[in-house]
């Protein structure tokens, strides 16, 4: 009781103050919330492509969409710098297997999903990250040639099993067909990004003005505590 009384009389002995401070807290509160910059944001996921990340992150730039950079006919590529010119890109490997990207903007009547297929084209012809591909490739199809001679040799093992011992068979034959199909679907996908999830809503990041309005009463509850504790010294 004590501390509300306390509360009124300081209220009552600084009434043009704090009148003064609400009013200035509400019109803070609504000019802040009418002229803040709204963003409209959007997010998509591709596979990894079997790229190692860090170097595709190196190698990727959305900001330089040249012919240097992309293989891609000049006319697209101006096609896909005006889709892009509104937008601001950044991209996180997610998991594993997946990199999220999103997409960031101003505008309100750009287009999201636009954005999302430049995005993927420019991931695909991007001439840094496919020659990175194509040496991995290499290694790979080299991999995938020494398993399908093996299984070539176990082919004709079990298809004359009247020429060769029983325990010449080796017994890991499901394995190395399973290595093979493995690494050729590997192979398949490596450097060829493809949607996992493409954009489904856009989202704002549009704050309500309730907490403009909090946030200035709050501004508004220092002054005024400050002022009010002055007061009391020069009554003193």
């Amino acid at each position: 009781m004590d501390l509300l009384k306390l509360v009124f009389r300081t209220l009552r002995k600084n009434l043009a103050l704090f009148t003064v401070l609400v009013l200035l807290a509400i019109a803070g509160g609504v000019i802040h919330f009418y002229t803040q910059r709204i963003s409209y944001i959007s997010n998509f996921k591709t596979n990894q492509g079997f790229v190692d990340y860090t170097l595709f992150k190196s190698l990727t730039d959305f900001s330089e969409v040249t012919a240097d950079v992309y293989d891609l006919p000049e006319a697209r590529l101006a096609e896909i710098n005006k889709v892009l010119l509104d937008f601001k890109v950044s991209f996180v490997e997610e998991s594993a297997s997946s990199i999220s990207y999103t997409v960031v903007t101003k505008n309100e009547k750009a287009d999201h999903a636009q954005a999302q297929k430049a995005i993927l084209e420019l991931i695909n012809h991007n001439r840094f990250v496919q020659n990175a591909v194509d040496k991995e490739l290499k290694k790979e199809n080299q991999k995938l040639q020494y398993l399908k001679e093996k299984v070539v040799q176990l082919d004709s093992l079990m298809f004359r099993p009247n020429n060769a011992y029983i325990s010449e068979i080796p017994g890991d034959s499901y394995s190395l067909y399973t290595q093979q199909l493995d690494l050729e679907e590997k192979i398949a996908s490596t450097g060829n990004f493809e949607l996992i999830k493409p954009v489904t809503k856009v989202e704002t990041n549009e704050k309500p003005i309730f907490l403009f309005l909090s946030l200035y009463v709050v501004l508004g509850g220092f002054i005024f505590l400050i002022f009010s504790k002055k007061e009391k010294v020069k009554e003193q």
